[in-house]
């Protein structure tokens, strides 16, 4: 426990330090703004974000960045992790029924993992292999379930085929789209790496960068897109995320998704 405490004092200080002393491959490739938030896409076919949770105060906080910088603001929110439909004290609140309760007033449809039948829940460290069925697990609360209601069938969650849901959502969308898990690392990683991985070109044969991963973890030479990844994600980095993408890659599904929509996530 007292390690284990240690750790995550150390990661924080590291992220802190981090921040403070930034390259200029970093400033291209760095989360910008709040709440791990990025521009993967901004084209005349596809506006893709990426972000941390949001909920009440964080929604007004990225929007008002957003305009700012006269960014179109999203009109599809995905979340993809369990949390946020009940809460669960100290680590969780409601910021996920949040979203779906202040999706009018914002303009977005919002899809999340217990958006039935259109759910986007994504296992965390590689949907080939999902470990967890979140329907008879109790995230949701009374209010989530006077909402959505409740499923209880015996499969795992998160595999192969919701991630192409989630994947063919975010890319077919015509509007502005942004997505996000709790901490926007490792699920919202994914679906990032998998966006740079149907790009193609530098994003994937570009200069590697060498890093030590989780402070005192291995040194990895990092393509850009792995970079991209590492900087959304410094001190939790999950090898398996990137072991993921790795094979899917390979998958006929990945080249698929290639073929319908490579040229215009590459348009200027």
């Amino acid at each position: 426990m007292k390690r284990r405490f240690l750790q995550s004092i150390i990661a924080l200080l590291f992220s802190i330090l981090s921040q403070m002393n930034l390259s200029f491959a970093e400033t291209v490739f760095s989360p910008q703004g709040p709440l791990n938030f990025g521009v993967l896409i901004n084209n005349e076919a596809h506006t893709i974000y990426r972000s941390a949770h949001l909920g009440t105060s964080e929604l007004k906080k990225l929007w008002s960045y957003m305009k700012s910088r006269q960014l179109p603001t999203p009109e599809i929110v995905i979340h993809m992790n369990r949390h946020g439909f009940r809460r669960k004290f100290p680590m969780f609140s409601h910021f996920a029924l949040q979203e779906y309760e202040l999706s009018t007033d914002y303009g977005y449809e919002f899809y999340h993992a217990f958006h039935y039948p259109y759910r986007t829940y994504l296992d965390g460290e590689d949907p080939y292999n999902p470990t967890k069925n979140i329907d008879s697990s109790g995230y949701l609360g009374s209010r989530a379930r006077d909402y959505f209601g409740e499923i209880n069938d015996p499969e795992k969650d998160g595999g192969i085929e919701d991630f192409m849901r989630i994947m063919h959502l975010i890319l077919s969308s015509q509007e502005p789209v942004l997505f996000h898990c709790t901490g926007g690392r490792h699920r919202t990683g994914i679906v990032g790496l998998t966006i740079r991985y149907l790009q193609g070109g530098e994003w994937i044969n570009g200069k590697k960068r060498k890093v030590t991963v989780n402070i005192l973890g291995p040194t990895l030479k990092l393509n850009p897109a792995q970079y991209e990844y590492y900087l959304h994600n410094k001190t939790l980095f999950r090898m398996k995320n990137i072991n993921f993408i790795e094979k899917f890659q390979h998958d006929p599904r990945f080249m698929e998704l290639q073929y319908l929509y490579r040229d215009s996530l590459n348009r200027p």
